[in-house]
This record gives C-alpha cells, structure tokens and sequence, in this order.
C-alpha cells in the first residue's frame, strides 16, 4: 500500500498477513452429562473445535426420537453446554450440536 501527496508515492508500507474467518468447524465430544440427566431433563456437553477464525457466537441443539428426523430444540445456545427440560421420561432421545 503507498499513499500519495503532490510530492509523489510514499515508500510500500510493511506486508501484514490476515488470515480470512471461515466458517468454524462442528462441536465436538457431545456427551450426557450425567450430574444433570434425570427422567425429564437431560445434560448435554461439548467441546468447541477450531472456531473459523473468529469467536463461536452461538450453537443450535437438534433431536431425534428414532425417526431420523432431527428436530430443532433450542437456538442461541452460548456456552458448552445444555441442559434440555420437558422430555419424556423413557423415551429415547439422540442430539446433536
């Protein structure tokens, strides 16, 4: 980069190296947290992976009940953790972060 005036060009100001944000890669080690987990209520934690380039703003929770079909639970979530209330005692859940 040089800059100019009616004297001419400035000298190339020193390269600087930025590396672009990416999109940040998928939580990892989602686990049951089992201090939490009771009949209605299940704990979950994870492990945040290399975030892009930039700070992890917030994660999406999806479950499934044996259909295949995930479902959204809850959006906006910021820390690594969660704790999802008002299932069904018995039932089967799988998540995913």
């Amino acid at each position: 980069m040089e800059s100019r005036n009616v004297k001419g060009y400035s000298l190339i100001s020193a390269a600087v190296a930025i590396r672009a944000a990416r999109i940040p890669n998928s939580p990892t080690n989602l686990a049951n947290n089992a201090v939490i987990t009771a009949a209605s209520v299940i704990g979950l934690t994870w492990t945040a992976d290399y975030d892009g380039g930039s700070p992890i703003l917030d994660y999406k929770v999806y479950f499934d009940q044996g259909t295949s079909t995930w479902t959204p639970f809850a959006f906006g979530v910021t820390e690594t953790s969660f704790t999802a209330t008002g299932l069904t005692s018995g039932t089967t859940y799988k998540f995913k972060v």
